[in-house]
């Protein structure tokens, strides 16, 4: 109860939503919920354990989200839609938010990564990307995994968006020349 309202936990929430919206938008609020710390993985196994068993409204939804989630979440939702184009285009998972030893004490953080291939991909929403300064970081950090031999590739959001197809094709083909590398 909040100022005499009854309520529900944030965990409880995103298992009832999978009762009226899809799959996406459920796993899409569960990646915020985790990434903002607004609830844990645990809560979240834990309560659906708890209802499943009655045949709740939205179980079975969230039984799927469940079941497809990786260990990092996603930062975004953009970075969401770009491995769900990885998926369904056969092409192998990345690591999400990799971290890259730069040898100096720093480390490069890459969106999305193939580390045995050291091939990185960023996707880059005008959020985060957009002033002067935030694209002389991204350019130092892109010179910094040149110079330990990654090849990191960029993509827009609208690119994510509109050109899925064309994401995919870069990605395979990327990894298909990374893959004849032996550096």
């Amino acid at each position: 109860m909040v100022d005499g309202i009854p309520t529900t936990t944030v965990a409880r929430t995103l298992i009832d939503l999978g009762a009226v919206t899809t799959l996406r938008r459920v796993e899409h609020a569960t990646d915020a919920a985790e990434r903002d710390q607004l609830v844990s993985r645990r809560a979240l196994v834990s309560r659906h354990r708890a209802l499943r068993a009655r045949g709740r409204n939205g179980i079975a939804t969230f039984a799927a989200v469940l079941e497809a989630r990786e260990v990092v979440i996603p930062e975004s939702v953009m970075e969401r839609r770009f491995v769900r184009i990885l998926e369904q285009a056969h092409l192998p998972a990345p690591a999400l938010q990799y971290s890259v030893p730069l040898g100096d004490g720093r480390s490069a953080r890459v969106d999305a990564a193939y580390p045995h291939l050291r091939l990185g991909f960023e996707i880059d929403g005008h959020r985060w990307h957009a002033s002067r300064a935030q694209r002389a970081a991204d350019n130092r950090r892109a010179n910094d995994l040149a110079n330990l031999g990654w090849d990191v590739r960029r993509f827009t959001a609208d690119q994510i968006v509109g050109e899925p197809a064309r994401v995919a094709d870069a990605v395979r083909i990327a990894i298909s020349r990374r893959s004849g590398d032996t550096r």
